[in-house]
Formats: structure tokens, sequence, C-alpha cells
């Protein structure tokens, strides 16, 4: 359980950092203009998520199911694939 109790706290880290992120975004567009905050937004909605799955994932191996290939392929994935253009 201490892999779910110690996700859980990461994510309520994550979600605090999203919430003050939230205050700075005037709206979608100022979103879509500053690179700096949207890509902050970006990388702490995708730790968010991998701590979701990373929780599923502990939760199937506790019940005894088994991880597909294809779904870890994806809890693995860390890389941008692409940059943004200044």
């Amino acid at each position: 359980m201490t892999v779910i109790k110690d996700r859980l706290a990461l994510i309520k880290i994550y979600l605090k950092v999203l919430h003050e992120l939230r205050k700075k975004v005037k709206d979608i567009d100022y979103l879509t203009k500053d690179f700096i905050i949207r890509g902050a937004v970006e990388r702490y909605l995708h730790l968010t998520i991998e701590a979701l799955i990373d929780i599923g994932f502990r939760i199937c191996s506790l019940i005894g199911l088994e991880k597909t290939r294809e779904i870890s392929r994806y809890s693995s994935y860390t890389s941008f694939k692409s940059s943004p253009k200044f």
C-alpha cells in the first residue's frame, strides 16, 4: 500500500501546483502563447496521470492481474516527441 500512498501524496502536490498555475493563466490564448507556463502545465498533468497509472498498476498487482505490454509501453513514456519552436 505504500506505493499507493506515495503516489497519492505526489498527486496532491501536483494538483496544488496546477491550481497555482491556473491563477496565472488568464485565458486559453495566454496558455498557448506562454511556452513556459504551458510546459509547466503539461508536465504536471503528465506527472499526475503517470502517478494515477502507477496506482492502477499497483492495484492490478495486488489483486493478481498482469499488466499488458500495450499499457506498460505507455506508462514508461517520459520524453517529448517535439519541442516548441521559438
